[in-house]
This record gives structure tokens, sequence and C-alpha cells, in this order.
């Protein structure tokens, strides 16, 4: 058993030694869908993403900053939610550079801030809160254009830390290679 497992790292590792890194930088849209306040209802969120990769075929490392913004309002009441999340992932892309669409698989990890601001009139009040830490896994595809345009799609299943529940999510985005 002992053997096999240093195979299978020797087999995932090796082609480390041959591969030219590689640095993206790009943009995207972040769609989650969760449980809401009332657990009886899902709702959906949008969040625009900047991302920083760096990789060494077949494995490839990304940080993330995404935001979102929700507002509400009810006659002279309005509340503003501002949410900000880091995250660091690893992929492995086994087949980039074979295939003209690169399948690959992830996980990251991560930490998400709240800032809350509601209004009742001219009465004003502000809070920054912590939202807690992130677990995700994630699996997509990535094509490659023009050698330097990558378009990826994703599909991730992320667990945050102040929810009971795991969230979906849908991301698409686009960078530059060089």
């Amino acid at each position: 058993m002992r053997k096999s497992l240093v195979a299978l790292l020797f087999l995932l590792v090796a082609p480390l030694a041959y591969a030219t890194p590689e640095m993206t930088i790009g943009t995207g849209l972040d769609a989650r869908i969760g449980r809401d306040v009332n657990p009886d209802y899902y709702s959906s969120q949008a969040f625009g993403q900047l991302y920083g990769e760096y990789a060494i075929h077949p494995w490839s490392f990304l940080m993330e900053l995404e935001f979102g913004q929700t507002n509400g309002n009810n006659g002279n009441y309005s509340v503003k939610n501002s949410t900000y999340t880091t995250m660091a992932w690893a992929r492995y892309e086994p087949w980039y550079g074979q295939l003209r669409i690169s399948p690959f698989a992830g996980a990251g990890l991560g930490w998400q801030f709240h800032d809350t601001e509601s209004k009742f009139g001219s009465a004003r009040d502000e809070g920054w809160s912590d939202g807690g830490g992130i677990a995700a896994i994630s699996g997509g595809a990535m094509a490659t254009f023009f050698k330097h345009w990558n378009v990826e799609s994703e599909l991730r299943l992320a667990k945050f830390q102040m929810q009971s529940d795991v969230t979906f999510a849908f991301l698409l985005r686009t960078g530059y290679t060089f």
C-alpha cells in the first residue's frame, strides 16, 4: 500500500520538473445559491471577482478576491450588506495543453467579511463582522484561445463556517496568461 501511494505521488509531482511556469490575471462572475435568513427559502447572489494564478502544469494555484452587495429597503428603512471574500485554491489539470478544453478539479480555503449599513430616517448604523472560514471543492473546464486568453467555467460546493448548509456556486471567468 505504501509503495502504491509513493508511486501515485510521483506520477502527480514528476511533471513539475519539466513544466514552464505561467501566470494569469483575470476577472470573473461567481453566482451562488444558498439558504437565506429564513431556512425555508434559497437565495442567489452574484459576486464580481479578481484573480491571479500561478501554474506549473498540471498544478495551478489561485488567489481570488470577491465582492458582492445586496440592498433592501422598506419605506424609511434600508439595509445595505457588502460581502468580501478571499480564497486560495490548488487545482489539478491532468490534460492541460493536450486538449482544447481541459478539465480540472480543485480545493480551496478562504475567509469572508461583511459590512452592514442600516438607515432609518436620518439615523445610520454601520458595522463590520467576521463571516468566518470557507472550505470548498470544485470541478470545471478551461479553454485557451490564441495561446494567452483563457475562458473557464466551474462548479463549486462551499461550506461557510457561519452557515449550516452547503452553498452551490457557478463561476465563469476569463483571464490573460503571460
